[in-house]
């Protein structure tokens, strides 16, 4: 099955623009950075707001990494200082919020057979988040090329395959 349920569709098209990103942002005291942290994580959630909700929930989990990803090779300077400067969080749990999109793409790929059905769809979501977000320190920000951006699939591949193990192993019988 492909399709994603008209409930999930209209709740992924709901704007969560990430609201507990910008609390979870880097704690600083100057007022220049911090301005600028908040307007960039504004940015980035619209980002990933504007990002279409298809009918396959698990292009839905590719298409929002590859936002992201995206959003981090247009702003490394704004990259290297949200997630390399070794600032502390203000609302380390707000940032969970920034990955409620792809925790909801997870469920709906679970719900719908796509997945395995005993999956944890936050655990799943935060595996495809860190896809992106690897790639983005080591290419946006330093010392890879952007060629090595070309691994992203074949690891998000393998995350997504792994995924339906099980079900390609009970579904294969010769008897």
């Amino acid at each position: 099955m492909t399709g994603s349920t008209p409930s999930f569709a209209a709740a992924l098209a709901t704007p969560s623009p990430g609201s507990g990103y910008l609390s979870a942002l880097p704690r600083t005291k100057n007022p220049a950075v911090r301005s600028m942290l908040i307007d960039r994580a504004a940015q980035l959630a619209a980002r990933l707001a504007q990002v279409p909700v298809a009918e396959d929930p698990v292009h839905d989990l590719a298409a929002l990494g590859s936002a992201y990803l995206a959003n981090a090779m247009a702003n490394p300077d704004l990259y290297r200082v949200m997630f390399g400067a070794g600032f502390a969080l203000e609302d380390a749990g707000a940032a969970d919020a920034t990955l409620d999109r792809l925790v909801r793409a997870a469920d709906s790929a679970r719900s719908i057979g796509r997945f395995e059905a005993d999956i944890d769809p936050l655990d799943l979501a935060t595996q495809s988040w860190t896809i992106g977000h690897g790639p983005a320190g080591l290419v946006a920000t330093g010392p890879l090329p952007p060629a090595a951006l070309g691994h992203r699939i074949p690891l998000l591949t393998a995350l997504f395959v792994a995924q339906c193990a099980r079900s390609v192993a009970s579904g294969w019988s010769l008897s």
